[in-house]
């Protein structure tokens, strides 16, 4: 029987930054390629090797500079620094955020998406949140629960495996803040004295099942720890190697013999697509970034 482990982290941070330059972590390289499109309002916008984004508006000063750990960010970067240490940088720095996303896997508990869904039919879920949406497998992608879809504070618990296309029991429970929720939810989590502990306290205050003997015995676990981000990429290699490899034989045998060719050549034109689209800046040009 697989081992049962409880992770948690974060899965999103935007900053803005409006009285101060945007932090750089010395940790991180720290060179950026410019993109040809603006995004949010900002026409200026330069992303990083490791995923990081930083954009800027040249006409309006007062938006700041923004900053976007998305979750790619967060994996590639979480072997050279501590992420809620790097919060913690930008806290000092006044920066605010303007959306956090923190979550919890459950791993080979037995638990599905349903559950949780009969559980809320039974009136068993304790939340401010009115609504609740149970979204049944679709396209491979599993079963979603969503509390407050498109609000400010929402949570979502959805099959995690069968969302990154892997063979296995994990369950994610994620709780996405937005607007003034976020800043509070950082602050929240850099002041605690247990991340860890601050991360489940945010997510049981959005969405809480205290009736069920089993959500409580987990979420008072000590055995909860942070996430392997380095698990995260397995699993990708883990997705290619099996559901993608396996379509590709099948093709391959009943289809078309001559999909590898075809596939090498899509692949070699994307590659080349992305070289070109994010050729690196000269050194003149990194030194022209605010």
């Amino acid at each position: 029987m697989d081992e049962k482990r409880i992770e948690c982290g974060v899965d999103w941070l935007t900053i803005v930054a409006k009285k101060s330059r945007a932090y750089r972590p010395p940790e991180l390289e720290n060179f950026a390629i410019e993109e040809d499109r603006g995004m949010y309002g900002y026409n200026n916008v330069y992303r990083y090797p490791d995923g990081r984004i930083e954009a800027y508006n040249t006409e309006r000063e007062d938006m700041g500079v923004l900053t976007v750990y998305n979750g790619t960010a967060i994996r590639n970067i979480s072997d050279k620094i501590n992420f809620v240490e790097l919060i913690k940088k930008h806290v000092e720095r006044s920066h605010h955020a303007t959306r956090i996303d923190l979550f919890i896997d459950l791993h080979n508990y037995g638990w599905k998406v349903k559950d949780f869904a009969e559980m809320t039919e039974a009136r068993q879920a304790v939340t401010f949140i009115k609504s609740a949406l149970f979204i049944e497998q679709k396209l491979g992608e599993g079963d979603t629960l969503w509390f407050g879809k498109g609000r400010p504070k929402q949570l979502r618990i959805y099959d995690k495996a069968a969302e990154r296309g892997v063979i296995g029991d994990w369950i994610r429970i994620e709780a996405q803040f937005r607007k003034k929720q976020a800043n509070d939810a950082m602050m929240a989590l850099c002041r605690s004295q247990n991340a860890l502990k601050a991360i489940v306290a945010a997510i049981r205050g959005t969405v809480d099942f205290p009736k069920c003997k089993k959500w409580t015995e987990v979420m008072d676990s000590e055995i909860i720890r942070f996430s392997d981000q380095k698990a995260i990429h397995s699993n990708r290699w883990a997705w290619i190697m099996n559901p993608v490899a396996s379509a590709i034989a099948s093709e391959i045998v009943y289809g078309d013999n001559k999909v590898l060719d075809k596939l090498n050549e899509e692949v070699i034109r994307r590659v080349n697509k992305l070289i070109a689209e994010h050729k690196p800046l000269s050194h003149d040009e990194i030194k022209k970034i605010p």
